[in-house]
């Protein structure tokens, strides 16, 4: 009872509401359209985030609360110092992937000449930007004054030896005891043949990557517009021993932004083909009932909510993602169904009643079909809306305001239309001509029954079908095993994007996904262990408990050996040892706090090598 005295409710407000409407359809016809330019001017301010990393990471939960401690404990600034080992995000460090073009070992004289050249060519890329020349120096990820360096770079003066196996590299990460200099050889090789201490043997893959400068906001522009031009160089590149493959990861994000300006032509496209297809549809073999305008009206109810809604969002500072553009044509496939639903109550009102009372009956049949969609779609938007990624809420928020807009239009724009139409057709006027026209009694009674043909066709013969208990049985048969299977299916969805799947299989961008997935996945991810607790690191029973601690996250069968660990507390223990140390921590107690701290501040971290673990 409840629910009927609802839908009987909202069925007499829409009772009113038309024949309001049939009264004064142009109050409801300029309204909207003038609301619509209003909130238009909002589109101007409508700020698009293009930072996919942004988008796709979740901005709640225990994740980002840790993430956000750690950048603001520890914080990352690339204008003085970088490590990849401490970052907290992917760095936007353009990158390109190379091989042999033969297959051969990549550590050979004229691989690693070409390799260095290559290098060169990079570093030298020039661009102008607000009339400055930017190259990558201007740009490049400092570290003791001077740009990051790839490791297999600065090995390249020891070509020679290396070559000759007098120089080795340890796999994946080479640390000098008495410097503490460590080199991320899993940074630059991929498909890696090593022996049982580690050595390098034979490299399939070498990756170069060009740290940029992202802490210094000031750069940005400037940074974007190199990375574009180091892919257009970079793919015009061809060298005679070496193969080249782009950065796949700069490439998608560029690709991304630039999705938008590639699919807005086609929104044209969808305009006019759902036009056409309203136009059609409206359409009948009789030139008075004939509806082809209201086609036409539909796409711009849907076109002006659209509008309305983007404005809206600009106005009020809400962000826009590129991938709302997918925004109109999902109204256009699914809000102009509510059209139909009106235009097909409206033919099946006796055309003999006067507009009024064609336009009650109309909206209130009308009332509980199209309310219900569209709550059901705001609904649905407005949980997602509680969704921890902000790609997913704004889109939703996008989506909900243009659902609720065309709902309104659809009411209001849309059936002042329907009106203008209906007096149209009560005096007689064509569709097409506006010039009284007068149908013969057989075109009226041909015309009645193309009309419902469809709709009897449904009712005397599929219903009866669906009546039998054989036909029940079988129907319910058939949705419990499509129900089954579905389920079934479920357990071998997989999670993630593969970016590769997005390009051709054999293009270089697809192949660079596949070579840093396949090959650079090994020792891709440096865990960071965090003590979020006030300790007093001179005490002997602390360091036992961190050391600890170590052993058993290196006991972990995913984390290589205790000799590849960057600590400053184990190389502080380390220099203590050192016989340096006899003569500079000399009158420093190390079981003391004060001295501890003394030593650590006044001489450990002066020592250059020990810089890096200064922000530790």
């Amino acid at each position: 009872m409840k629910i009927t005295c609802i839908s009987d409710s909202l069925s007499f407000i829409f009772h009113k509401l038309g024949r309001i409407i049939a009264r004064h359809p142009f109050y409801f016809f300029i309204p909207p359209v003038i609301l619509s330019v209003l909130l238009s001017v909002g589109l101007l301010k409508l700020i698009t985030i293009e930072t996919v990393e942004y988008l796709v990471q979740s901005d709640s939960g225990e994740t980002f609360k840790n993430k956000q401690f750690v950048n603001k404990m520890f914080p990352m600034n690339t204008s003085e110092f970088y490590d990849f080992m401490r970052m907290t995000d992917r760095p936007q460090a353009p990158m390109v992937y190379i091989k042999n073009k033969y297959g051969n070992n990549l550590i050979q004289k004229d691989n690693l000449l070409e390799i260095q050249i290559l290098d060169e060519i990079i570093k030298n890329i020039t661009i102008i930007v607000d009339e400055k020349v930017i190259n990558y120096r201007k740009i490049c990820g400092v570290v003791n004054e001077q740009c990051t360096e790839n490791p297999i770079i600065n090995v390249l003066s020891e070509m020679d030896d290396l070559l000759s196996g007098k120089k080795k590299l340890k796999f994946p990460v080479q640390i000098d005891p008495l410097t503490y200099k460590y080199d991320l050889w899993a940074l630059n090789f991929g498909g890696v043949k090593y022996d049982v201490d580690g050595y390098v043997k034979k490299v399939e893959y070498i990756r170069l990557v060009y740290p940029v400068d992202e802490s210094n906001f000031s750069k940005r522009h400037w940074i974007c517009e190199w990375q574009k031009a180091f892919l257009r160089n970079v793919k015009q590149l061809d060298f005679h021993s070496i193969e080249i493959y782009p950065c796949p990861f700069l490439t998608s994000v560029l690709d991304v932004k630039n999705f938008a300006d590639e699919i807005t032509p086609l929104m044209s496209v969808a305009v006019i083909v759902v036009t056409f297809f309203c136009i059609i549809t409206y359409t009948t073999n009789s030139w008075i009932k004939s509806k082809p305008w209201m086609g036409i009206a539909a796409v711009v109810s849907a076109g002006l909510a659209v509008v309305s809604s983007f404005g809206l969002m600009g106005a009020c500072g809400i962000e826009n993602v590129n991938s709302n553009i997918m925004l109109p044509f999902l109204i256009f496939a699914t809000e102009i169904d509510d059209a139909f639903v009106i235009v097909a109550n409206w033919r099946v009102t006796d055309v003999e009643e006067s507009v009024e009372a064609r336009m009650e009956k109309t909206y209130s049949k009308s009332a509980v079909s199209i309310t219900i969609t569209t709550l059901t779609n705001i609904l649905s938007f407005c949980i997602a809306m509680t969704a921890e990624f902000p790609g997913v809420r704004i889109f939703c928020y996008y989506a909900t305001t243009c659902v609720c807009f065309t709902y309104l239009y659809q009411i209001t724009f849309f059936g002042s239309c329907l009106a203008l139409s209906g007096y149209r057709e009560e005096r007689g006027l064509n569709a097409f001509t506006f010039k009284v026209t007068k149908e013969s009694s057989n075109e009226h009674d041909l015309e009645e029954k193309n009309e419902f043909a469809f709709m009897e066709f449904f009712r005397d013969y599929v219903a009866e079908i669906l009546s039998r208990p054989f036909v029940k049985l079988t129907v319910i048969l058939l949705y419990i095993i499509n129900l089954s299977i579905g389920i079934w299916g479920v357990t071998f969805l997989q999670e993630g994007i593969e970016f590769s799947t997005f390009y051709p299989k054999h293009s270089k961008v697809a192949k660079a996904y596949q070579i840093y997935y396949h090959y650079f996945t090994e020792f891709a991810y440096p865990v960071q262990i965090v003590i979020n607790t006030t300790l007093d690191y001179s005490q002997l029973e602390v360091q036992k408990s961190i050391e600890n601690l170590m052993v058993k996250f290196h006991s972990h069968p995913n984390v290589v050996g205790k000799e590849f660990e960057v600590s400053w507390l184990k190389y502080y223990k380390e220099f203590q040892n050192h016989p340096v140390s006899k003569f500079s921590m000399s009158g420093f107690d190390m079981t003391q706090k004060q001295d501890f701290i003394d030593g650590l501040l006044r001489v450990f971290f002066r020592l250059k090598a020990a810089k890096q673990f200064s922000t530790d």
